[in-house]
């Protein structure tokens, strides 16, 4: 609730303090024409390092987000299909005998781990979800501007090594470089 409202309270000033602080990247603004894309396209468009200009998207390139979108389709449809016949707690707890103290820490470590998987998988769900939405509304500004974009999420569940590169790396890259850009380099 925190971190929402925070988001959406830092949002509508994000792009005047980086137009005014100068912390846009560069080639943004060149023209007026550029500066209204960089600040309307909802995913960030990928720029030519040397020059600043958005790189134009291949026809490979949207092939491979129309096939990553229908993939991460079918993958969250059997996900949801699979947990949801549990509430979304695949793993369920032992049976608790009041009586028997004999297994009581066996009990107890069992529910752990159950408690741990199903946070691991609805935390996995929720990534997956969100990567799903980024995804589909990446294609829909490429397939408008005809230009690429960032990939929003990098596996953030399974190839983050440690925090910094789960936070810094490869989750959220849209907000982390807004507030990078907004809040940090000023």
């Amino acid at each position: 609730s925190l971190s929402l409202s925070l988001s959406l309270s830092l949002s509508p000033r994000i792009p005047k303090q980086k137009a005014m602080f100068g912390t846009s990247p560069r080639g943004v603004e060149t023209s007026l024409g550029t500066f209204i894309e960089y600040y309307v396209c909802p995913v960030p468009l990928r720029r030519d390092e040397i020059t600043g200009k958005p790189i134009v998207a291949t026809r490979s390139e949207i092939l491979f987000r129309i096939r990553d979108l229908i993939q991460k389709v079918i993958l969250l449809s059997m996900i949801f299909s699979v947990t949801t016949p549990f509430e979304f707690n695949m793993f369920v707890s032992l049976p608790k005998d009041e009586n028997d103290n004999n297994n009581a820490s066996i009990i107890i470590l069992h529910d752990v781990w159950n408690h741990l998987l199903n946070n691991y998988m609805n935390a996995a769900s929720l990534s997956m979800g969100m990567d799903f939405t980024a995804s589909g509304i990446a294609l829909v500004s490429v397939l408008v501007t005809g230009k690429s974009t960032i990939h929003v999420m990098n596996s953030p569940m399974t190839m983050s090594t440690s925090p910094s590169d789960f936070w810094g790396h490869r989750w959220n890259m849209v907000q982390h470089g807004s507030l990078k850009r907004a809040v940090y380099k000023p």
